[in-house]
């Protein structure tokens, strides 16, 4: 939900900076909402392999243990949720991009709402 609201705060400062005669501002905000997408994507996708990864494990431990077809089978058809372990599966590197981008789009933000209103 974090990364949602990164790229939201960021589509925002884009949309504020549109039409204020700031060309290079507005595509300043847009290059931060890709940022910020890529980021909230790559995030994602390292805590959606980390809990497959825990999946295949539990399988592969359920072969080994000798369970029936259908538990396995049951398991297959489960689902696949990160859990708070596989968000650790991060790197540090992805997560202080993403919090820059997240400050540098609130802080576009805040220029957007000065620069449009006052």
């Amino acid at each position: 939900m974090g990364g949602l609201i990164s790229v939201i705060i960021s589509v925002l400062a884009a949309i504020a900076f549109y039409g204020t005669g700031h060309p290079l501002l507005f595509w300043f905000c847009v290059a931060i909402v890709v940022l910020s997408f890529w980021s909230w994507g790559v995030m994602h996708n390292y805590a959606k392999n980390s809990a497959k990864a825990r999946g295949d494990r539990i399988r592969n431990n359920m072969i080994q243990e000798g369970r029936s077809l259908d538990e396995i089978h049951r398991l297959d058809r489960t689902p696949i949720h990160p859990t708070n372990a596989d968000v650790n599966a991060v790197p540090d590197w992805l997560a202080t991009v993403n919090m820059l981008v997240t400050f540098a789009g609130l802080g576009m933000l805040i220029w957007a709402i000065i620069v449009r209103f006052f």
